[in-house]
């Protein structure tokens, strides 16, 4: 975006209590291109000191950091205490809480400015298991009245909101929207005979639903189907727990620009999740023009239209792969990989995620 100097840019602070992973890559690729449109030194950064060189250092942005001994109670008096002092030093006009930890601080200790808050997926998410759930929505129904707004990332978040009864007057949709500039290119199609290649991202946890798709792979045939998991166990490390497969490789963890190498490989990128807020990963594999294989659940069923930019599986019915994939062609998938491309070129823009949490900010300070 080119900056207009003569346009109203809220001096803005973006707080979280974690900072590693898909929100951490949300709040460094917002951040700056915020500083971009507003110049340097208006917006701010505040988290973990330890998690700061997980992002993209810019000159443009300012970074706090604040020392965490420990999670838990310990580190929420940590984070309500940096809070404060940031909020006295940078002098912002929003504070835009992101994740639950960071939204419970700032939200029940109050930040004296317009606050604005970001889930990144909610605790509440009917697809989601949860202990004390009526307690846990009436809490976080309560918590929505103190901000200024709530931006919700996806159109099933607003929906399940809606029927929960959260004040519409806080809610606000802003999609999720992925770096302009990795646009310009895509790994090309991949072509050639052979098993089909799938990509898997992710732990190795229930929310991921790897636990759902081990089975699914032990029953495929080796030569229809070569599966790269790029992730780790919950405990042990790599495949932990998972007897070695003909047609499996364990990657282990790898950096995002690997993920992105690894999508070059791909045929498609599978995702049997149990629950997700905005699924990144969904969107980057579709950037890349690759086809989406993912659970028929949460935010999916707003990015997979399923036959044309993926296949959404029904993960409650064994044999969900092997129903999915049947007649279905590397052409077929390299099909789904255009049509994915083109819909995140029209829907799932930077830029236009940018322009709208703007305007969001410029709402909530408006006298």
């Amino acid at each position: 975006m080119v900056r207009d100097e003569q346009e109203h840019w809220p001096r803005v602070l973006h707080v979280s209590e974690v900072l590693p992973g898909g929100v951490g890559r949300y709040i460094d690729e917002l951040s700056r291109a915020q500083a971009a449109d507003a110049g340097p030194g208006q917006v701010a950064v505040l988290g973990p000191e330890g998690q700061l060189d997980t992002m993209a250092p810019d000159p443009a942005v300012r970074y706090f950091g604040y020392r965490q001994a420990q999670r838990g109670v310990g580190g929420l008096a940590s984070l309500a205490r940096a809070l404060r002092r940031t909020v006295l030093e940078f002098r912002p006009d929003v504070v835009h809480l992101h994740s639950s930890f960071a939204g419970l601080v700032g939200r029940l200790i109050g930040t004296g400015v317009a606050t604005v808050y970001t889930a990144h997926g909610w605790a509440i998410d009917p697809d989601r298991p949860a202990r004390f759930r009526p307690a846990m929505i009436a809490t976080e129904r309560a918590l929505a009245r103190r901000c200024d707004a709530v931006i919700n990332i996806s159109p099933h978040e607003m929906a399940f909101l809606g029927e929960m009864g959260f004040p519409a007057d806080r809610m606000r949709l802003v999609l999720t929207g992925l770096g302009n500039a990795a646009m310009r290119t895509s790994p090309a199609p991949v072509g050639g005979d052979g098993p089909l290649r799938l990509l898997f991202v992710g732990r190795l946890d229930p929310q991921k639903g790897f636990d759902l798709l081990w089975p699914e792979l032990v029953e495929a045939a080796p030569g229809n189907l070569h599966v790269r998991v790029a992730g780790t166990a919950m405990k042990g490390g790599g495949g932990a727990g998972y007897r070695p497969l003909p047609n499996v490789e364990f990657l282990g963890w790898v950096d995002h620009a690997e993920v992105q190498r690894q999508l070059g490989w791909a045929d498609a990128l599978i995702m049997p999740s149990r629950w997700e807020g905005m699924p990144l990963a969904a969107l980057e594999a579709m950037r890349a023009g690759r086809a989406v294989l993912s659970s028929d659940r949460s935010a999916f069923r707003s990015i997979v239209e399923h036959g044309v930019s993926g296949l959404r599986l029904d993960i409650d019915r064994p044999g969900f792969l092997a129903r999915a994939l049947e007649g279905v062609t590397r052409a077929d998938l390299v099909r789904m990989g255009a049509a994915g491309r083109a819909r995140i070129e029209c829907d799932f823009r930077h830029d236009r995620m940018v322009r709208e949490i703007w305007d969001v900010y410029r709402e909530v300070v408006a006298p």
